[in-house]
């Protein structure tokens, strides 16, 4: 998965590469609703949210984090299975269920404990709202906004998924970080963020018709305003590559 340090320069061309102005395009919504609870896989309750035709994500509400993000079918029932199954082909999937959230006061790691609070469609977009909550009993409140965002340049191979952070109610001292891991990434412009991006690993494979990396790293958040990341997700890397 593709992590990258984000300078000031790239954040100044976030908009005009990741914006297109006057595009028409919106998602297409799977199902309706297109938000809603269910048991998964193994898991007994996320947030299913069918952002589109192309590309679903669940929340694992315990840990207020990704549970997994795909693209495919969607949530399916099987006659066989005691939860519906996400049917597709998964680019995020947090089977260990391990917390994506990291908190620090006075350049130290806390330990934080997560409640999910909501959700609400506000102009057609999902809001969820939850508190990380420290070690003191204070809370810091946090929003989320996930959505897929159509290009007109992607046909089917390449999906972009975008989220926003709302930070509120934070303590002086006090960093948020996410931490982000990305795989079978072949373009270095695929990830972009208005916070502060720090690798952390990378590998690279080699195969008969190209390369592709996998990153780790964290998203430091922005507490004074909105943090958005983009990221795109290729379906079928060695399509792509192909095509380069």
């Amino acid at each position: 998965m593709k992590l990258l340090i984000i300078s000031a320069f790239s954040c100044i061309i976030f908009a005009s590469v990741y914006s297109p102005p006057g595009d028409p395009l919106k998602p297409e919504r799977p199902v309706d609703p297109w938000v809603f609870y269910t048991g998964l896989d193994t898991q007994e309750s996320v947030l299913a949210v069918g952002m589109d035709k192309k590309l679903w994500v669940a929340y694992d509400t315990s840990l207020c984090s990704v549970y997994k993000l795909w693209s495919g079918l969607g949530v399916v029932k099987r006659a066989e299975k005691k939860y519906p199954v996400a049917e597709g082909v998964p680019f995020i999937y947090n089977e260990k269920k391990q917390t994506f959230w990291k908190v620090w006061q006075g350049g130290k790691p806390v330990k934080i404990t997560s409640k999910f609070k909501k959700h609400e469609i506000i102009n057609d977009r999902l809001w969820m709202s939850y508190d990380l909550i420290l070690p003191d009993g204070n809370k810091i409140s946090m929003k989320e906004s996930p959505e897929f965002i159509p290009r007109k340049k992607d046909v089917g191979n390449r999906f972009l998924y975008e989220r926003i952070f709302q930070v509120d109610s934070i303590p002086a001292a006090t960093e948020i970080f996410l931490m982000i891991d990305c795989e079978s990434m072949i373009y270095g412009g695929d990830i972009k963020t208005t916070g502060k991006f720090t690798n952390e690993t990378k590998s690279k494979y080699h195969f008969d018709w190209g390369s592709t990396y996998d990153f780790t790293g964290e998203l430091k958040l922005n507490t004074d305003k909105e943090t958005v990341l983009r990221i795109i997700y290729t379906l079928n890397p060695e399509q792509e590559a192909s095509g380069k």
